[in-house]
């Protein structure tokens, strides 16, 4: 990482904050449009801003609110993008296998079924509305800070939180990718790949301050990216198996089909298990330097500071 920076006179907390409500605010815009391709834009909007919360110095009760309400709009949106991940990856899988034709069907229904009782439009009115609302408080702190020029105590404190965040998390993601070990344990990796997407939305915040790490975020994406499809197969395989526990009456031919589905999505994953292992490595070493240098900078610049 680097020497200790301090963060400059134009890079404030409300400076980094600018850009994280105008993304919220567009992706917003989309979804109140109906347009249900924003509806994981808006998804990470939120976690990005709900990532700057603890360092813009908000009163303990609204910072509570707008991270209650921020998580709500993950949460319930999140179950929308999960019915339309597994019905495309049902299109982009398995359309021409014959052998699974007879089961398609079910399968759409099934996933059709769950969407309805997700209430698409009370999903989005309702997230836009807290999206909404949090916005606009955050602009009006934001239109109050803004001309404010914080003392390089300040500053140092923003700096450290940030720094620490990155420490802790890089040490948390190293002990999940060694728990996780080198086996297909789909599970262990879907904590492997929460415990990746926390530390990089951390590791982008200090990207902003100190105009570093672009390699680390790299490999964060990378691993993300598999990690992320990974889990999706897995949903759908666990939606599968619901499926053919409920069929009734029993209706032999379909639970075969469903087997011969799940077999071929159990295939899937594995080969996008490969792929993460051929970054395992590379993540492993990120979270070594990441902890390493950020605890040794942030420590030496306390001893300077006292």
């Amino acid at each position: 990482m680097g020497a200790f920076h301090i963060m400059s006179t134009s890079t404030t907390c409300y400076t980094l904050l600018k850009p994280r409500l105008a993304k919220l605010t567009r992706s917003l815009g989309h979804l109140k449009q109906g347009e249900l391709a924003s509806v994981h834009p808006t998804r990470v909007a939120a976690r990005r801003l709900r990532e700057l919360l603890p360092v813009l110095h908000l009163d303990p009760d609204s910072a509570k609110k707008m991270n209650s309400r921020l998580k709500k709009i993950v949460r319930r949106l999140g179950k929308l993008r999960d019915a339309e991940v597994a019905l495309a990856l049902i299109d982009r899988l398995v359309e021409s296998e014959k052998a699974v034709r007879h089961a398609l069907p079910k399968v759409r229904d099934s996933l059709r079924e769950r969407q309805k009782k997700v209430r698409l439009k009370d999903a989005i009115a309702k997230s836009e509305a807290d999206g909404r609302r949090i916005v606009k408080k955050l602009e009006r702190i934001q239109a109050r800070k803004k001309d404010e020029t914080p003392d390089a105590e300040k500053k140092r404190a923003v700096l450290w939180v940030i720094k620490a965040r990155v420490v802790r998390r890089a040490l948390v993601l190293r002990h999940t990718v060694e728990e996780a070990g080198s086996v297909y344990l789909p599970e262990r990796l879907h904590t492997t790949r929460i415990a990746t997407r926390r530390l990089r939305y951390a590791v982008e915040l200090l990207s902003e301050v100190d105009g570093a790490h672009t390699s680390e975020l790299r490999v964060f994406e990378r691993v993300q990216e598999h990690l992320g499809r990974l889990h999706d197969v897995q949903t759908l395989i666990a939606r599968i198996r619901r499926m053919q526990g409920a069929l009734v009456p029993a209706d032999l031919k379909a639970w075969q089909e469903l087997d011969t589905l799940n077999v071929l999505l159990e295939n899937k994953g594995r080969r996008l298990h490969a792929s993460y292992m051929h970054h395992r490595a590379a993540l492993l070493h990120v979270c070594e330097r990441l902890a390493g240098r950020a605890a040794a900078t942030t420590g030496a610049a306390k001893r300077k500071a006292s």
